[in-house]
């Protein structure tokens, strides 16, 4: 389905607006109609779904643009961050604060760097100092 498809000139407003950045309140607001009769509208037929899911990517990369050329062009630091540990989690993401690591017990603690590093439980004892093992 395009745009110029629909029929009811209230639903193709509350899309256009859609598609320029509007929020789905705003469009609807904007065209007289409730949200949530635009998504009994939207949901009626999967063209509509994927019409409505299409338009929601295409802003979504222009959103994911904006924030790579933060990074890239303005090198925002805190714009760099979040892409890190959005992109890469495994790598850039959160750490447990040690905090929390203090309050596992000591078999959990253990067992986690047992895994982590590949270590016996012999080798485990001989670790003094560490949150949580002593």
């Amino acid at each position: 389905m395009l745009i110029k498809d629909i029929k009811d000139p209230k639903y193709k407003e509350v899309i256009m607006g859609i598609k320029n950045n509007k929020t789905v309140t705003k469009a609807c607001k904007d065209a007289g109609v409730t949200p949530q009769a635009f998504y009994k509208w939207k949901n009626a037929t999967p063209e509509r779904i994927k019409l409505y899911d299409d338009i929601r990517e295409t802003l979504t990369d222009h959103v994911e643009m904006a924030l790579y050329r933060k990074c890239v062009d303005d090198k925002d630091t805190k714009a760099i961050v979040f892409w890190l540990e959005s992109m890469r989690p495994s790598k850039w993401g959160k750490k447990k604060p040690v905090e929390e690591i203090k309050k596992e017990s000591s078999g959990e603690v253990k067992d986690k760097i047992k895994n982590i590093f590949g270590l016996t439980d012999e080798d485990i004892d001989k670790m003094e100092g560490l949150p949580g093992l002593n």
